[in-house]
């Protein structure tokens, strides 16, 4: 199996089926015929659907329309055709604001076994810049308790480390949420809506 470097083997991979995402994982390719991932569940089966594939890979946004072509039953695997354009895009697409909210970094269940703090001092709706004293690997996962200064908070949302720098006795992480509910989004898109309607400085680019 040729490989190039859009995919790799087992890569996580987000599909988007009218308008509802789910992950999945990939699991081979040829390429020009199709991508084989696993299938989440019997309602994507359906011939010639079509769907939204999202991934990232080396700190870059990827996104490629796609549609089913059938259901590899043995091995419950789903086969989507090649997507013909693999589109690049910036993960800093949406409007980022200055910000100073507290944080809590939690286990995936929301459970706490050390209590570690930070502080988001940049947010959008895809992601933040967070600045703790605790390192963490680049492509790990974190989980964060959030409550914004509004009164909504987010109990437990999962983030990706895309980027760490070190500032003084501190570490500065460049945070990508990673988000499949649409009802995650709802405090988060709420804060945004508020700071909007400020002179806040923004960091789109």
């Amino acid at each position: 199996m040729e490989q190039i470097p859009f995919f790799k083997t087992g890569q996580e991979i987000i599909l988007e089926k009218d308008s509802k995402p789910t992950k999945s994982k990939l699991r081979g390719w040829r390429i020009g015929h199709y991508l084989l991932v696993d299938t989440p569940d019997i309602s994507w089966t359906s011939q010639n659907a079509p769907i939204i594939g999202r991934f990232f890979g080396e700190a870059t946004y990827y996104g490629f329309s796609t549609r089913v072509l059938g259901l590899l039953r043995e091995v419950n695997l789903l086969a989507l055709g090649y997507p013909d354009d693999i589109v690049e895009t910036s993960s800093r697409k949406h409007l980022r604001f200055d910000t100073t909210i507290p944080v809590e970094i939690v286990n995936k269940d929301g459970s706490i076994d050390e209590k570690i703090t930070g502080v988001i001092i940049n947010i959008s709706e895809t992601g933040c810049q967070l600045v703790c004293a605790k390192p963490y690997n680049v492509d790990g996962k974190l989980y964060l308790r959030i409550h914004f200064p509004t009164g909504s908070h987010i109990e437990n949302i999962g983030c990706i480390l895309r980027s760490v720098a070190k500032v003084s006795d501190k570490f500065s992480y460049g945070v990508l949420f990673d988000i499949i509910d649409d009802d995650e989004l709802i405090p988060l898109k709420e804060f945004i809506n508020t700071v909007s309607e400020y002179n806040i400085v923004d960091h789109r680019r």
